[in-house]
């Protein structure tokens, strides 16, 4: 897993990924009867309601954001209006979201080091305390945010612009996705503002990461007032999660979600660890700065959200893989032996992403599938 100065994919790790993909598949396969949870069924009432022509916030009730309820209508319209239709639709998202993070940490790191964290990503898809198999906002603003990392991390000098661009497009369809990343969207501000650029350079990077996230709002406003319902939808998204933010009261139930979150959290530490001291000492790109910050601003979002649903823990699955991920290749580096160290990152990695998995309390799924309903 060391890390490795040649950052190109070559077929054979394309041949392994897509071969780690089909297991995946596989296992998966057996959760796909698994019921909708409450949160599910709302998704796909209100998604039909949509599909029947009452209009989102202003005949709908919804306080998430847009882009759940459309995805909710693509399933039902390309793969059908059932159950299995929605859980093979997050077996699909999960395997992108998984290759996407893979691409991510390729661009900088050795081909063990992204795998470890393509599995992990994996195993915490399996997760059952934090809904890890379920088809919500937390689970949908996976591949928004990991391609505006990307763009923000992986930029060719003299494109900038675009870069910044395209990422807060990204990030803007990531904040209309779910409320809790809304603190995130200040991270690429931050690293630019802390970052080592000229000022006038700081300047245009911070007004082209606006655009991108102006164009985003621009096109959800043009959607509001084509379809009538722009006011609905700033009072039911925007103000009502705003207003939670500032004064919302914990619910019951909260306390018990955030010391499971703490507990989880305590096995990455060690990797947020290794991020944090690595900040400043890369090639400029300030991943170190993104991945840390990301996951503590969104962490942010979780706790002012007041009432967090358990899957609001999975928006930080894949920044909580790279954690893991790093720490592994720490430990190779910390031992003078190239073959116990790689032996203890495997041990390491594998008894990670079994506690997810068992998590997953397979035995209990098994027995539900059998006894779960056709259809929605």
């Amino acid at each position: 897993m060391e890390e490795s100065a040649e950052t190109e994919i070559t077929i054979k790790e394309l041949v392994i990924l897509f071969a780690g993909i089909f297991i995946f598949f596989i296992v998966r396969g057996f959760f796909i009867g698994v019921p909708l949870n409450a949160v599910e069924i709302s998704f796909a009432e209100n998604a039909s309601a949509a599909a029947a022509g009452r209009m989102l916030y202003s005949h709908i009730p919804d306080t998430s954001g847009p882009f759940n309820i459309y995805i909710y209508k693509i399933i039902f319209e390309i793969i059908g209006k059932s159950t299995e239709a929605i859980r093979i639709f997050s077996v699909l998202y999960a395997a992108v979201s998984a290759l996407l993070l893979y691409v991510f940490i390729r661009s900088f790191k050795s081909f063990g080091v992204s795998f470890a964290a393509f599995f992990m990503y994996l195993a915490m898809s399996f997760n059952y305390n934090f809904c890890g198999i379920s088809a919500g906002p937390e689970i949908f603003v996976h591949i928004p945010l990991l391609l505006a990392l990307i763009f923000l991390t992986d930029m060719e000098k003299g494109y900038e612009k675009a870069g910044y661009i395209i990422a807060g497009v990204f990030m803007g369809m990531a904040a209309l996705t779910t409320h809790i990343v809304w603190p995130a969207l200040a991270v690429p501000l931050i690293v630019i503002i802390a970052g080592k650029y000229e000022a006038r350079e700081k300047t245009l990077n911070i007004v082209w990461y606006l655009c991108g996230l102006i164009i985003t709002g621009a096109a959800a406003a043009g959607w509001g007032v084509y379809n009538g319902n722009l006011e609905a939808f700033i009072r039911s998204y925007f103000l009502f999660n705003i207003n939670e933010y500032i004064t919302g009261a914990y619910a019951a139930g909260h306390a018990e979600r955030i010391m499971k979150f703490a507990a989880v959290s305590v096995l990455f530490l060690p990797g947020f660890i290794v991020m944090a001291r690595g900040i400043g000492k890369e090639d400029g790109q300030n991943r170190g700065f993104y991945l840390l910050f990301f996951g503590i601003f969104i962490t942010a979002g979780i706790l002012l959200a007041k009432n967090p649903r358990p899957d609001s823990f999975m928006a930080v699955s894949p920044l909580f893989a790279c954690s893991a991920a790093f720490f592994a290749d720490e430990i190779i580096k910390f031992f003078g032996n190239k073959k116990i160290g790689i032996l203890s990152a495997v041990i390491f990695i594998l008894a990670a992403a079994g506690m997810f998995f068992y998590g997953a309390e397979t035995a209990e799924l098994f027995g539900v599938m059998r006894c779960a309903p056709p259809g929605i």
